[in-house]
């Protein structure tokens, strides 16, 4: 079970409608320590990554953006902190927890597609078709 709580907003002016999503509220400690931020000292002892109040807190947030969201096309970005801070290797940048996408409305046909990226060797591609029924 995952406890999610998420909220949208359209501004008023502007085409762009914000999302933020907070995620696993069942659970408060849900942040998992990066091996790659370990840090070796010349005895051979480690020391793990000290996980703090707000970085606990941050990894329970992801947020959103889509840009002309109630048009014939739309472009979506987001990101998830979680994602971000655990999969990240250091001295790489790789932009895990980013992910974008556009969509397309043509007549009762709707195509969307989506890129996430996880890590250098992990990113998923989505698409999307959705054919809408007369009304």
């Amino acid at each position: 079970m995952s406890l999610e709580f998420g909220i949208s907003y359209k501004l008023e002016n502007v085409p762009i409608t914000w999302h933020l999503t907070l995620d696993n509220l069942q659970k408060w400690e849900i942040a998992i320590s990066n091996p790659s931020n370990e840090i070796f000292d010349i005895d051979g002892n480690t020391t793990k990554e000290d996980i703090t109040f707000f970085d606990n807190a941050f990894r329970h947030l992801s947020i959103g953006a889509e840009l002309f969201a109630e048009s014939a096309f739309i472009l979506r970005l987001g990101y998830n902190f979680r994602r971000a801070a655990e999969l990240r290797i250091l001295e790489l940048r790789n932009f895990s927890g980013l992910s974008f996408g556009i969509g397309m409305q043509l007549r009762r046909l709707r195509f969307q597609i989506s890129h996430a990226r996880y890590n250098v060797a992990g990113n998923r591609t989505f698409l999307g078709l959705t054919l809408e029924p007369r009304r």
